[in-house]
């Protein structure tokens, strides 16, 4: 569903505001918004946790090449 309308002193001025839902029966209660707002700080952490994890897997396996020799 999307939804057109302007705020009280903002319409004065043209602003106008838009609000999409999504219509699932899986969110059927999830606002776009939400998701807009969440997915790129999620993604942000997902990629931040994949490059020190990575940085942290390199630094075991040279402590441990390290205590072999």
């Amino acid at each position: 569903m999307l939804r057109f309308g302007s705020t009280g002193s903002g319409a004065r001025m043209g602003r106008r505001w838009v609000s999409v839902r999504l219509e699932n029966d899986d969110f059927s209660s999830m606002d776009a918004r939400l998701l807009l707002v969440t997915a790129p700080i999620l993604l942000a952490v997902a990629w931040a946790v994949f490059n020190i994890g990575r940085a942290a897997v390199g630094q075991l396996q040279l402590m441990l090449k390290r205590s072999r020799a």
